[in-house]
């Protein structure tokens, strides 16, 4: 594994994959790039649906404290999901 520089991740190689599947324009990246934008529409809806205080009883200050802590992730997370789409 070769740390990418300023990136949590790491690059790898293997000898038994495709001779395709290493070029930009290969049948992987579009694979991986559909999964991931799958992935953020549901973390985007998942978190919509968790953070909305539509409908909620904001008197009740259990659901007042899901709100608040939905929000809270959205921050915590919302850079990490910007480094995977980038």
């Amino acid at each position: 594994m070769v740390p990418v520089r300023g990136s949590p991740y790491s690059a790898s190689f293997s000898a038994s994959t495709k001779a395709d599947a290493n070029h930009l324009n290969g049948p992987i990246l579009p694979k991986y790039v559909t999964k991931v934008i799958e992935q953020s529409q549901v973390w985007m809806k998942e978190s919509s649906a968790a953070a909305n205080n539509k409908d909620k009883d904001l008197t009740d200050i259990k659901q007042l404290l899901s709100v608040v802590d939905a929000v809270k992730q959205v921050h915590e997370q919302s850079d990490n999901m910007m480094l995977t789409l980038d």
